[in-house]
């Protein structure tokens, strides 16, 4: 599968997302895909397609994990990810995520509460499924 049919996939979970694009980071071989939104911003077909309720208080993560081969083309890879959330009032949220395989994809998602306006900083480890070390991102999102 090309890595343009899994980013669709992984593009595809998220739209329309707005102004909340998504982020990437690269590690090495491994690009990280990530990002936070409001639920409410979801196509309808794709909130039921994942069973996520759709809502202004509520928002979901998202990460896919990307390896690249010698060949310079880009795979999915399973990775052990833990993520929290940390409102600028110090309320700490640890997001359970749960992998979604489809299509050759890899990815994972965590649904968290809002209550806006909010700013929520977010704090990901990842360790790709065979790789010794693990790759931490922080980042922040705000809702208003």
């Amino acid at each position: 599968m090309s890595i343009y049919r899994v980013l669709f996939a992984f593009a595809t979970l998220l739209l329309p997302f707005g102004a909340a694009a998504e982020l990437s980071k690269k590690f090495g071989n491994y690009e990280i895909h990530y990002n936070a939104l409001a639920t409410e911003d979801l196509a309808p077909d794709v909130a039921k397609a994942y069973g996520i309720s759709r809502s202004r208080n509520a928002g979901m993560l998202t990460v896919a994990v990307l390896k690249r081969n010698a060949d310079g083309t880009l795979q999915p890879v399973a990775a052990e990810v833990k993520a929290t959330a940390v409102t600028l009032t110090a309320r700490l949220t640890t997001l359970e995520l749960k992998e979604v395989r489809e299509s050759g994809a890899i990815y994972y998602i965590g649904e968290y509460r809002l209550s806006r306006p909010e700013t929520l900083r977010f704090t990901l480890q990842i360790q790709p499924q065979g790789e010794p070390r693990s790759f931490n991102i922080q980042f922040q999102r705000s809702f208003d």
